[in-house]
């Protein structure tokens, strides 16, 4: 059986990728006192000096969140450590940090086959349902394309992911997670097997 496996904080991943340096500028429109203002959002690769910024960021967007571990930007710092961020970008707006986007490799019987997991995604609590999320899973989804990808998992919100090409799919499982917020992505053609069991990284 072919299992695909999500390695966290043991740092257990092998697989590392060289993100591209390019950025990628968009617009976002907000009202401000009845009026429209434009403000442009700049998403690029995560640097080091941004990890302050981006661990605010992750902690305020899981602040009371049900599902929220409470160390969501520790798993990401374990996995930035490993050198298992393929791809880490961030969105930009007025020189701060307002979004983040992460995805890591995953294995299938310890071969890389050039799938990716989204690790997290988080924007700013007073700046969220302005597109800035949708911005950050685009851009990752194309840069992870430009590596090579072959596919994604992750696990999430079936009405907002299913937008970006993410669907339920039987040959994913993943034990004692709801079948209904798996969700995988093949980039050319469909998952190469029908049997599949995906480890948690995140418990």
């Amino acid at each position: 059986m072919i299992k695909f496996f999500l390695y966290s904080k043991v740092l257990f991943f092998i697989t590392i990728a060289i993100l591209s340096s390019t950025s990628l500028n968009a617009c976002n429109e907000e009202i401000i006192e009845g009026k429209t203002e434009t403000r442009r959002i700049i998403i690029r690769a995560e640097k080091k000096q941004d990890s302050d910024a981006i661990g605010t960021v992750i902690k305020n967007a899981f602040a009371g969140r049900d599902y929220s571990t409470n160390n969501e930007d520790e798993f990401i710092d374990a996995l930035r450590m490993a050198g298992a961020l393929s791809v880490a970008l961030v969105a930009e707006r007025d020189s701060e940090v307002a979004g983040y986007i992460a995805f890591s490799p995953i294995t299938i019987d310890e071969k890389d086959v050039r799938w990716f997991c989204m690790a997290l995604l988080s924007v700013s609590p007073n700046l969220q349902k302005q597109g800035i999320g949708t911005q950050l899973v685009k851009a990752g989804l194309d840069e992870l394309k430009q590596l090579g990808g072959v596919g994604c998992v992750l696990l999430g919100d079936p009405g907002y992911y299913g937008r970006f090409g993410f669907a339920a799919r039987e040959e994913l499982t993943l034990e004692g997670a709801p079948p209904r917020i798996l969700f995988g992505f093949p980039f050319r053609g469909e998952c190469a097997t029908r049997k599949c069991a995906i480890s948690p990284s995140f418990c």
